[in-house]
Formats: C-alpha cells, sequence, structure tokens
C-alpha cells in the first residue's frame, strides 16, 4: 500500500512524461519571404507562425509533402523570447514520409512567433524587356518586366519576394548543400551562414557614396524595403557587395505551377539612344543594325543592373496614331550599372552594303638556303560601298579583323587590338559612302615570325582593268 501512494505521487509531481508531451501540428503561416537566386534552381524560404506554447515540452510536426524542400535545410527559430525558448531536437518519425517534428523546451506559456526557413527548388525568375523607341530613333523609352515561375508543389500566397541577381560564391556553397555533395559538419555551418545571409539580406547593405553609417543605411533599407513600399508591385533595387536585390514591393501571390510577372525597370522619360550599322570585312558583307546605350541616371535607367534576357524592340512608324514597327529580338547578358548595352536588331533593308575584293598579289618573296619559298608579303586590295536609303542619318563602324602580323593603308581608322581594326564614319540620309580602294597586307611565313627579315611593304601597282568590248 505504501508502495503504491509512492507511486501515485511520482506521477503528480510529474505529469510531463514523454507520454503526455502532445503533439502538434503547426499552424498556417501569417506570413512568407521569398530570397529567389538568379541563374541558380534555390530559393530561401522563411515563413512566420505564431505556435501556442505550453510551460515545459513541446511537440511540433511539419509536413511538406509534395513539395521540393531541400529536408536538410529546415530551420525552426523563436522571433521573441529567445533566452525562454530552447530547441531540443528534430526528428524524422520512420512511418510518416516528408515530416519532421521538432522538440521545444520552454519556460513560458502562451503565443510566440516562430520563424521556419528552408532551401526549396522549383522557383525561378527572369527579365525580358520592352523598347519602344521613336520615329527617328532618336530616344527610346523603355520596360523591363520580371517573370517568376513557381513549380515547387507550394503556392505562396502575400508574399514578400526578393530577387537576387549577380554571381556570388556563396550560391556554389548553397547548390552542395542542396544536393548533398558536402559533409555533415561543413553542412551545418554552411547552412546557419546562408540562412543569416537571407535573413541579413538587406542589413548588410553598404554605406552610400556620401559616406553614410552602416546601421543608417541598415535602417533606411529596411524602411524602404518594408514600411515605406506601397501595395503596389513597384520593384525597389538596393546595391549591395558584388551583387543586387529587386525588392517588390507589396504582398504578392505566388500559385503554384503558374508565372506571375511584375514590372521592374521603367523610364520616365525618353533615353538618348545611338543608331550604329556595323560591317564587317566579307565577301558577303552586310550592314547590321545596332541600337546603343549606356545603363545609367544620363539615359533616365534606374540605379542597378539589367538582369540578362531578351529585349523586344519597337519602333514608332506614325506619331499621330502611334503605331509601332517591329524592330527585331536581341538578346543581352547582364550589364552592370555604368555599362554600355548593345542591342543587335539585325539586317536593315534599308541600307545597302556593296564590297569588292578587287585584287589579290604577293611581294617580297623570301626563299630558304635550299631555294625554297618560306616567307612573302600577301596584299589584299577592297573597296566598300554603302548607301542610306533612309530619311534618317547613320552612324558607320567598319571592322577588319585578320591575324598575324598585318597592316591596313590608305583607310583612316584606329587598330583596336592585334586582331581588329575600326574606321568609323557617318552617312547623311539618302548618302553614299565609298571606302577605298585600301589594302590589307599581310606577312607570312619567315616574314611574320622574324620582324629582321621583313622588308618595307611595298604596294603593287594597280593593273588597269580589261576593257569589256561590245557584243558582235
Amino acid at each position: 500500500m505504501r508502495f503504491l501512494l509512492l507511486l501515485l505521487l511520482l506521477l503528480v509531481l510529474h505529469p510531463a512524461t514523454e507520454a503526455a508531451v502532445g503533439l502538434v501540428t503547426v499552424p498556417e503561416r501569417q506570413g512568407v519571404r521569398l530570397t529567389i537566386y538568379n541563374g541558380v534552381d534555390l530559393t530561401l524560404v522563411q515563413e512566420t507562425r505564431t505556435l501556442v506554447l505550453r510551460q515545459g515540452r513541446n511537440r511540433i510536426q511539419y509536413q511538406w509533402a509534395g513539395t521540393l524542400i531541400d529536408t536538410t535545410s529546415l530551420e525552426l527559430r523563436p522571433l521573441e523570447r529567445q533566452d525562454d525558448i530552447e530547441i531540443i531536437d528534430a526528428l524524422s518519425p520512420p512511418h510518416a514520409p516528408a515530416t519532421l517534428v521538432w522538440e521545444i523546451e520552454s519556460k513560458i506559456e502562451g503565443a510566440v512567433r516562430f520563424e521556419i526557413s528552408y532551401f526549396t527548388s522549383g522557383v525561378a525568375w527572369t527579365a525580358d524587356y520592352t523598347m519602344r523607341a521613336d520615329r527617328d530613333e532618336a530616344t527610346a523609352m523603355v520596360e523591363g518586366w520580371v517573370g517568376v515561375d513557381n513549380r515547387s508543389g507550394e503556392s505562396y500566397a502575400h508574399a514578400d519576394i526578393r530577387l537576387v541577381v549577380g554571381t556570388i560564391t556563396l550560391i556554389e556553397r548553397i547548390r552542395d548543400l542542396a544536393s548533398g555533395q558536402v559533409e555533415e559538419r561543413s553542412k551545418q555551418l554552411d547552412r546557419r551562414a546562408i540562412l543569416r545571409h537571407g535573413r541579413d539580406l538587406l542589413g548588410k547593405r553598404a554605406a552610400d557614396k556620401d559616406g553614410e553609417a552602416d546601421g543608417v543605411a541598415m535602417e533606411r533599407t529596411r524602411k524602404l524595403a518594408f514600411d515605406e513600399l506601397e501595395q503596389a508591385a513597384e520593384v525597389v533595387s538596393a546595391r549591395l557587395a558584388d551583387y543586387h536585390l529587386f525588392i517588390i514591393g507589396g504582398e504578392q501571390d505566388l500559385p503554384d505551377q503558374a508565372t506571375t510577372r511584375f514590372l521592374a525597370i521603367q523610364t520616365r522619360q525618353p533615353m538618348v539612344l545611338e543608331v550604329l550599322y556595323r560591317v564587317e570585312l566579307a565577301e558577303q558583307a552586310q550592314a547590321i543594325k545596332l541600337y546603343r546605350f549606356v545603363n545609367d541616371a544620363e539615359h533616365k535607367l534606374p540605379d542597378g543592373p539589367l538582369p540578362d534576357g531578351p529585349w523586344h524592340v519597337f519602333r514608332v512608324a506614325d506619331p499621330a496614331t502611334s503605331e509601332l514597327s517591329y524592330q527585331g529580338l536581341a538578346a543581352h547578358e547582364y550589364t552592370p550599372p555604368g555599362q554600355k548595352v548593345e542591342l543587335e536588331l539585325g539586317v536593315d533593308p534599308g541600307v545597302s552594303v556593296a564590297q569588292v575584293h578587287e585584287q589579290h598579289c604577293e611581294t617580297d618573296q623570301h626563299f630558304d638556303r635550299r631555294g625554297h619559298l618560306d616567307g612573302w608579303i600577301a596584299h589584299d586590295r577592297w573597296m566598300l560601298t554603302m548607301v542610306d536609303t533612309r530619311a534618317f542619318p547613320l552612324s558607320l563602324e567598319y571592322l577588319i579583323q585578320a591575324q598575324g602580323s598585318w597592316e591596313v593603308t590608305n583607310l583612316t581608322g584606329e587598330r583596336r587590338d592585334q586582331y581588329t581594326w575600326r574606321h568609323q564614319d557617318r552617312l547623311a540620309a539618302g548618302d553614299r559612302l565609298v571606302l577605298g580602294t585600301f589594302t590589307i597586307s599581310t606577312r607570312m611565313g619567315v616574314l611574320a615570325a622574324a620582324d629582321g627579315l621583313a622588308k618595307a611593304v611595298h604596294l603593287p601597282v594597280p593593273l588597269p582593268l580589261p576593257a569589256i568590248s561590245p557584243a558582235h
């Protein structure tokens, strides 16, 4: 009888046995933030949920069946009362796939906000642009769009979305973490660093050019990102150390198995546009049309990079009706601030090019001791004719590319590098331009290998063209 009373007393004094610890499924999330890295199939998700804890041991169950969540990256942390709460363990029940149970020891009772963070795949973002040039192609307006494609198996409603563009070493560690290609100890260290990086992505913004203190810059950026944004999908750009962050304002919905588009870049005023025609030395020469501008404030573009993506280019054909003429589709790579953008639009039928290879000959032959030819200078004589049939003037960039020891005579220009000569010109509307005849002289054999053997270049005397007799 005494033993039975003692046993009952122990049960009263220790009610929180393992069997008495209830299993609670996490409630619906109250907020979610997605940081989507460009160029890699990886997204950092940070969910905010409120858990009602009781004093002592708590068991919280989280499930993710049908999604692409990286199970090794799941992490739970309290957002408040951290000194009173301890995450004891995380268990995967053997007969419950895609399930994780956290055991929490709490000194308090009541509602506490927690963050559940993890990496997921299947969410990617891309950029594309629309350019509308005016009729004379002197200025243009630009719109840049980002599309977020969600194939992760999970819908994210009322999400705070951040898009990271730029190449950072951390991405390689994230990819290794998701694919399990690092050791367990390194994985844990990297996980903490990466999660901290995701949470503090805005806070680690460097001071601006005016010498603003880090703490002030951090607070101002946080207010810009979270407090002052309207509910519209305005995109705010924030420069970071080696990469850039686009913050899509307001709360956005990313339904599963769907693509959502946001307007990210928009010029408020027309930017100055340079139209260039590039012709390269070739038997079948063509004038390739390019639009050029610089990614900077002077060209009315917002401070930040232009992610890689296709450009759909139009020109206003009739200002009265705003009728547009499609100019072409151009692809362009990532462009940092201050760098030049060149959009190649293809061949323009309004500009005709005729290039003639008039003559080839060889001089300054050099022979070895056995009398074998082992060096000479090859001369190629060319002429270029170009006609602008359009109603607007154009700029010309004529490129000659060759290898070895060579030079160009009778053509103004500059040596851009070892392989390229550039001539620049300007044509008025309806004008005709003739370049040449000019000669490209190339040292061959030992004359190219040893400058001491190379004589002065003696251009051949042009031979008269044979007369064409009338047909009988």
